[in-house]
């Protein structure tokens, strides 16, 4: 379709001209080669605005076979989380292939020692990088599945800092083999209180299995999620002192990033697979922040 409209284009501005010499088709010829024949990066995102810069990026372009850059990620580390109870450093469930990252959860056939039923793959800057507000997109799929678990998130420092409150940016989660995904926001009061717990969570249909691109948008105010460009939840900062007090923002401090397949265990009716293979996809993840 692009070499079409430049060749209509290129015509067109010929017979309006006039003069349709060897030259100057040569010229707007050689034009169209530079601009059109080759590939756009697969780096292009939904951020390209002048409002924000680029702060950091992975498009995971390094052989197959690979383990991602050590300069920005460390391997996460198994805890008793749901999430993370069956983290493994084996190479087998973190890796590149054709320039993507690979995360699996697979069969624990490898570890003999270890009791985990599966391994599972995570990788995160904690301790390598960290931001407070911006966009974050990523692109991403995964393969569904009953049990299948895998995320694009990130949290604050709470672990080492008693006076920094719990907080947690889902950008996106999918759920078992449901064609939808869950993009939510975990603060001190949504985690004690149940009753706050269902403005916190948005949810978008869409058939994880394909590529799509899903971001943030983090400020002093407001986490905006968005779907290919789609705004799909809003979680604000309330300005109820009360509410505040008691955790309703836990945004203001420096996040990490955290890139995981893992599997469920009860949690959203999921129950794992634990001979089964599970696999998501990661084309790149950018983060900006607003030009001061």
């Amino acid at each position: 379709m692009k070499e079409f409209g430049i060749k209509y284009i290129i015509n067109t501005f010929v017979e309006i001209m006039g003069k349709k010499t060897h030259f100057t088709i040569s010229v707007l010829a050689s034009l169209m080669t530079l601009s059109f024949t080759e590939p756009l990066p697969k780096s292009i995102g939904l951020a390209n605005d002048y409002e924000y810069k680029l702060v950091f990026f992975d498009d995971f372009n390094l052989p197959n076979g690979s383990q991602p850059d050590s300069v920005k990620w460390k391997r996460a580390k198994r805890t008793n989380s749901l999430w993370s109870r069956w983290i493994s450093d084996n190479e087998e469930v973190v890796f590149i292939r054709n320039g993507k990252l690979v995360c699996r959860a697979i069969p624990n056939r490898k570890e003999k020692n270890d009791t985990a039923r599966m391994l599972t793959g995570a990788i995160e800057t904690r301790n390598t990088y960290s931001f407070i507000y911006g966009k974050v997109e990523v692109r991403m799929k995964t393969k569904n599945h009953k049990g299948n678990f895998p995320a694009v998130w990130m949290k604050n420092y709470e672990y080492k800092d008693p006076s920094i409150p719990y907080g947690e940016i889902d950008i996106v989660e999918v759920f078992g083999d449901k064609r939808e995904t869950a993009h939510s926001a975990h603060t001190k009061l949504t985690l004690s209180d149940a009753k706050y717990r269902r403005s916190n969570h948005g949810e978008k249909r869409v058939n994880p299995e394909k590529w799509h691109v899903y971001g943030i948008e983090w400020d002093a105010n407001s986490i905006k999620w968005f779907v290919d460009g789609e705004l799909v939840h809003v979680y604000v900062k309330s300005t109820d002192k009360t509410l505040l007090d008691k955790g309703q923002w836990t945004f203001d401090y420096p996040f990490f990033l955290i890139l995981n397949q893992s599997v469920g265990e009860g949690a959203h009716g999921m129950i794992p697979d634990v001979t089964h293979t599970y696999e998501t996809l990661f084309d790149w993840i950018k983060v900006y922040q607003k030009i001061e």
